[in-house]
């Protein structure tokens, strides 16, 4: 704000007094910007206190600030890019006023910066490909740049830049077509990956996206996952900011949903890319919108039973959490704990305390009441009739509740079927057990799309 307030009182930005007045008035009130004293009428006796109140006066002095914070946002951005894109600009006005020789001798300059720094992210490559496309439509300019052929370094950048944003777009697009079961038609994609290695293209980037790409394509192998972890730690400190959280994120995705598709070993390597991207701050950096992938770290380090570690991540992350989501996060943070420590009791009552709107955590709120329950009557048969009481009004919930997809309330659907199905082997002794586990654990993983199949999944292993 102070550099707003600076910015509006710079006489090259801003000739008007009464939006610097505006602009403080309209501080006091900053974030929630409720208050009576924020009608019209109040702001325009505020700024014109002798004359009559005037709606356009007052509209017309919010357009100019608006514009004016538009400008300052603009700016903004450009100084956070640093070394990036506005110097790129800046030496396309170099080139645009004809200081041919400036013009050169900075381009140069920053070409060899980027050709010789360890770390070359895509934009980076963008910044390459545009210094020397820049070289390209200045015929007046040698065509050799220290011996290096403009024209050859405008290609080989275009195609580096093509060739990894054609990987990265088409692996989110599987992605999503298998999260949605749709088919994705991803024009010159196989001719790329035949012809990958015929690129001579050098760029660590291009040693995960490669294996990456091929596993969403041909399915999940562990083996090759493991090693596309790897190479992710290993390639690590060569890669921009931007890859290296977006990549990461990939890795999380497709070790979640192997999860819970059934393979349990994926939660472990969940949770080390989750407490790896902390530790190197490169997820969870920022003020969060929601709760959710907060809640989703504390349920892969509960499930992993790094009970340490998540007390001290939520410390040191609780402050990132909006004020609107934060009771209810750590509330749930704090029942998730109690249930994977088989604290189910406690647990239990705090999934009666939390209160929210949100459909999501209305959701998850339930769902972990349902298997608090469960577990209690595992422990005392005298919990089977609130069991039950619960599971028939979280069925009544998801038929009423027109928020979610059709496929989420089925999802949830199958979770009751499937504890209904658990229950009946509780009471039986183990040599009765034994062919009813193996006929429900088949019903079980029959039920698809179904919620929570790796805990129910281990339920069975139980018996």
């Amino acid at each position: 704000m102070k550099r707003l307030q600076d910015f509006l009182e710079s006489p090259y930005f801003n000739k008007s007094a009464l939006l610097v007045k505006l602009f403080g008035y309209l501080r006091k009130y900053h974030p929630e910007f409720q208050h009576p004293k924020l009608s019209k009428q109040s702001i325009h006796k505020f700024l014109q206190p002798d004359k009559k109140f005037n709606s356009k006066f007052v509209n017309d002095r919010f357009s100019d600030l608006s514009k004016l914070i538009e400008r300052f946002l603009k700016i903004s951005y450009l100084e956070q890019e640093g070394e990036g894109r506005d110097s790129i600009l800046q030496l396309a006005s170099f080139q645009e006023r004809g200081l041919n020789e400036l013009f050169e001798k900075n381009s140069l300059k920053k070409i060899k910066t980027i050709e010789e720094s360890t770390t070359v992210s895509r934009k980076e490559i963008q910044n390459l490909w545009e210094l020397y496309h820049q070289f390209y439509f200045r015929p007046a300019i040698n065509l050799k740049l220290n011996g290096k052929d403009y024209l050859k370094g405008a290609m080989g950048n275009l195609d580096l830049y093509y060739v990894l944003l054609k990987l990265s777009y088409s692996c989110d697009l599987i992605s999503r077509g298998i999260t949605y079961s749709e088919q994705q038609e991803i024009p010159f994609l196989n001719s790329l990956l035949s012809n990958l290695n015929q690129l001579e293209l050098q760029h660590p980037l291009l040693k995960i996206y490669g294996p990456l790409l091929e596993l969403f394509k041909d399915g999940f192998n562990p083996v090759s996952f493991e090693k596309l972890i790897q190479e992710y730690r290993q390639s690590y400190y060569l890669m921009g900011q931007f890859e290296k959280t977006t990549l990461l994120l990939k890795l999380i995705g497709i070790a979640h949903r192997e999860y819970l598709s059934g393979d349990l070993v994926q939660i472990e390597n969940c949770f080390q890319l989750y407490k790896f991207g902390i530790e190197k701050e490169v997820v969870l950096t920022e003020k969060l919108a929601s709760g959710f992938t907060f809640l989703n770290v504390v349920t892969t380090g509960a499930i992993t039973k790094n009970f340490n570690w998540i007390e001290k991540f939520i410390e040191d992350k609780k402050g990132l959490l909006e004020k609107s989501q934060k009771e209810t996060t750590l509330q749930l943070s704090k029942a998730y704990i109690l249930f994977y420590q088989n604290n189910f009791n406690e647990a239990h009552e705090i999934t009666h305390l939390i209160l929210s709107n949100s459909a999501t955590h209305k959701l998850r709120i339930k769902s972990l009441m349902i298997r608090c329950l469960y577990e209690m009557y595992k422990a005392e048969y005298s919990y089977k009739s609130v069991l039950f009481a619960g599971m028939e009004a979280f069925g009544r919930f998801l038929s009423r509740d027109q928020k979610y997809s059709q496929s989420r309330i089925t999802a949830y659907q199958n979770f009751i079927i499937a504890i209904k199905n658990l229950c009946q082997i509780i009471p039986l002794k183990d040599d009765q057990s034994i062919k009813k586990k193996i006929d429900i654990a088949d019903k079980i993983k029959k039920l698809q799309p179904i919620f929570a199949l790796p805990w129910l999944l281990s339920k069975l292993e139980e018996f």
